[in-house]
């Protein structure tokens, strides 16, 4: 195969100056973090990651990697029903206004929701909610 065949394309560059998109990018790359982390969870594991962490011994620097659990966003509340909590740049993105819960009944059925959000994002059904959070930048 030579270079001539291989199909060639701009870079994305305006995607990732945009950042709206960069936004949903993030968000749909932990989704799928969120999905690994339900579906582990099922098993009976814990995801965890790895993580490199620099110190001083003895005036070297030494390096070393740690295994830290990641954190689900999902949650069972006192009903018995798990609840999902969608997060963009660290705070709660509401999906309709005052709502930033979705509730599922069952722990197996946590993947396929997280799936469905998946869907609406790239899509764009959030877009304005998103927006909405990437303009507070900065703000509390």
């Amino acid at each position: 195969m030579s270079l001539n065949q291989l199909k060639l394309a701009q870079p994305e560059a305006d995607l990732i100056k945009n950042p709206v998109e960069r936004a949903k990018r993030k968000l749909i790359g932990n989704l799928r973090h969120q999905v690994e982390v339900a579906k582990a969870e099922l098993r009976g594991e814990q995801l965890s990651t790895s993580h490199k962490v620099t110190s001083e011994v003895d005036g070297e620097p030494r390096t070393k990697l740690i295994e830290r659990p990641v954190r689900a966003w999902y949650r069972k509340d006192l009903s018995g029903e798990y609840r999902l909590t969608l997060r963009v740049r660290n705070r709660s993105l509401e999906i309709q206004p005052g709502k930033t819960d979705i509730i599922i009944d069952v722990l197996k059925e946590v993947p396929p929701t997280i799936q469905t959000v998946m869907g609406a994002v790239e899509n764009g059904d959030l877009d304005k909610q998103i927006s909405e959070i990437v303009a507070k930048k900065g703000t509390k």
